[in-house]
């Protein structure tokens, strides 16, 4: 609607100000036809004429004029219901109307007005008195137009401007959480990297100082503590790297075929041999399952999910993992006894740095499911977390094949 406005007022703003104003004359006598056709032309306007009332919705209908001069007395449509159906249209009800009639009672002009003329000049009329008028409409019309026009361009910046005040308000919210989450993440970096730290230093400083006196035992346990401590530390680096460029839109994407259960088999065989303490059962149908899949962030999702599988549940309780073929699709389920995930607590696990408020002492970071997520968003799969709190967790993630 605009536009549209705009195209009209930009059209008659350039044919009244270069002295080429359309007007339709409507009368349904020749001789006064000639007479203000003659005069109008004469004086730099382009003339139109219309001999009656059908004729003249016609013309205007073809071409919107800038000023109409209308008679009132004609045969099947008089002036009246001529200018009442005009301004009944939105692309002609505000068109300058002058009603030129020899009617000269003063209820009969009222009537002229009331049906939406703009003025109105009596038969027999003076030249002077039709151009004065013409011209007077025709410079308010464009005033009116030259107002309108700014009153749109005023429009259009207030909504750039709020549009731009929308728009840096959520990018200072933005920076605001962003300065928060940093601020939240350099905390508890620094808390989750101290205590591997101490162990590495505590085990080390025992070694060195009574490495001697050590016994086989001893010293394999010391370097246990520091190959683990090692071992959380890079899992703290690279969950946040991988943050980093999740949030940073540059999470590599790079799918190759797998065979799925081959893969599971490897990864659960690594997680059993580090923690020797726990068995995570592994379970698949059918024997081989190929899909294309990233290999390195199916790890990540997996590692992540069955890590906090095992960090969270007691040791003498068993953790599953299946693999299996679903709607053509690869889904893999990992089901544990653990602590589970109070209710209230679901909708926030997949935000960064969000920990359930029943982990306790536990380490960690918050971060895991958050880019795991993502991690299954580029894979244009589906998480889904069924949990109840001291019952245990079961995670499905779903691939597509």
């Amino acid at each position: 609607m605009f536009y549209l406005h705009f195209a009209l007022f930009m059209r008659r703003l350039l044919m009244t100000t270069n002295g080429r104003a359309d007007i339709l004359i409507v009368d349904d006598q020749p001789k006064t036809l000639r007479l203000l056709t003659t005069m109008l032309e004469k004086q730099g306007f382009r003339v139109r004429t219309a001999i009656d009332g059908d004729v003249a919705l016609e013309a205007v209908a073809n071409q919107l004029p800038d000023l109409i001069l209308l008679d009132i007395m004609m045969p099947n449509m008089n002036g009246y219901e001529v200018c009442q159906k005009l301004r009944a249209a939105e692309a002609t009800q505000n068109i300058p109307i002058i009603f030129l009639s020899a009617i000269t009672n003063t209820e009969d002009i009222v009537k002229a007005f009331t049906a939406g003329g703009n003025d109105y000049v009596s038969k027999p009329f003076q030249a002077q008195e039709v151009l004065a008028r013409v011209e007077t409409h025709l410079e308010l019309r464009k005033m009116e137009q030259e107002l309108k026009h700014k009153n749109m361009l005023l429009e259009q910046e207030l909504m750039e401007r709020r549009a731009a005040e929308i728009a840096l308000r959520e990018a200072l919210m933005r920076e605001k959480e962003l300065s928060r989450l940093k601020s939240q993440f350099l905390t508890m970096v620094s808390h989750e990297f101290r205590t591997p730290l101490t162990v590495i230093q505590s085990s080390a400083e025992l070694f060195a100082t009574y490495h001697h006196r050590l016994n086989e035992d001893e010293r394999a346990h010391q370097l246990e503590n520091i190959r683990q401590s090692i071992k959380t530390i890079t899992t703290l680096l690279d969950n946040s790297l991988l943050l980093n460029y999740a949030e940073s839109n540059i999470l590599p994407y790079h799918p190759v075929a797998v065979d799925v259960v081959r893969f599971c088999k490897k990864l659960v065989e690594e997680i059993n041999n580090l923690n020797p303490k726990r068995t995570i059962h592994f379970s698949h149908e059918p024997a081989r399952i190929h899909v294309e899949i990233d290999p390195q962030l199916t790890r990540y999702i997996l590692l992540n999910v069955l890590n906090n599988a095992i960090k969270y549940s007691p040791v003498t309780c068993p953790i599953m993992l299946e693999v299996h073929r679903y709607n053509g699709n690869v889904q893999f389920r990992v089901e544990d006894q653990g602590i589970g995930i109070p209710a209230n607590d679901l909708v926030h696990l997949f935000e960064p740095f969000f920990r359930a408020k029943n982990v306790g002492e536990t380490a960690g970071l918050g971060i895991g499911l958050s880019v795991a997520k993502l991690a299954i968003d580029l894979h244009q799969g589906t998480i889904q977390i069924d949990s109840q709190e001291n019952r245990g967790t079961t995670i499905t993630i779903t691939l597509p094949a």
